[in-house]
This record gives structure tokens, sequence and C-alpha cells, in this order.
């Protein structure tokens, strides 16, 4: 799967260089050639669709794998927000995908709701619960 970096690239999310080309595997694979950077981890079904025909990384997904990739997470945020708000993933499934980064950003052990407020108010998006089309319902 095109994923990290390369994903938000393929689906216009954020400003994040993709200074190289970046894929998941579910297998430990090895490339020699330069430029290109291999991750492995699981990938469930719904955690990828193909965009420009290619198998790429979900919105979710693609935060998450930032987030533990330490990537600056004012873009990470940025990512997010986006995502959110052209509807590409609901703000259930972020929730779900960012929660186990919520400890390391000072929220509730698993709190993926405030996860998501948290990176919607680092992309400068106000009150997020109340006024962000995306966490509207829940």
């Amino acid at each position: 799967m095109v994923s990290h970096r390369s994903a938000a690239l393929v689906l216009g999310l954020g400003d994040l260089v993709a200074d190289f080309h970046e894929f998941t595997f579910t297998t430990r694979r090895q490339t020699r050639r330069p430029g290109v950077r291999l991750h492995v981890r699981p990938l469930a079904a719904g955690e990828w669709h193909v965009t420009e025909g290619l198998p790429v990384t979900r919105p979710s997904r693609l935060v998450a794998d930032l987030l533990l990739g330490q990537e600056d997470p004012s873009a990470v945020a940025t990512i997010a927000a986006e995502a959110l708000r052209q509807g590409l993933e609901s703000a259930q499934t972020m929730a779900a995908a960012v929660a186990p980064h919520a400890l390391r950003y000072g929220l509730a052990l698993n709190d993926g709701q405030a996860m998501v407020d948290y990176l919607l108010t680092a992309a400068g998006t106000a009150n997020p619960a109340r006024d962000h089309p995306a966490t509207q319902g829940r």
C-alpha cells in the first residue's frame, strides 16, 4: 500500500513533502532502491482503498501512521482536519485510529475523540466538538 507521506500526497492532504516513496506491507520486504521507505504493519481490509489506480491507506490510517512515526503534530493535524472536512473519513473512524496516541499527547488513555479534538484544535479549527461538521452527532 502507498502509505505515510506518499499517501498524503496521493490523497492531496496536507503539505508534508514526500521526499521518498513510502509503502506499507503486511510482511517484511526489502529494497535496494534509493528514495523508497518500506514499513511493516498489519493492514485490515477497511484501512485502505484504491485512489488513482493505487492501493492507498485511508486517511485515518495515514494519520495514525504519521503519529506513530512522530511526524510534526501540526502537519498531521492539518491532514486530519482536511480529511474530515472533505468527508474522506468519519470522525468515529478517525477517533478509533488515533486513540492509541492519546496518552502521548497528555490525554486520557485511548481517548480517540479527545485526540481528534486535539488534532482539529491544532489545525486551527475552533471548538471542534461543536463547530466542526465532521464531529456533529457524537
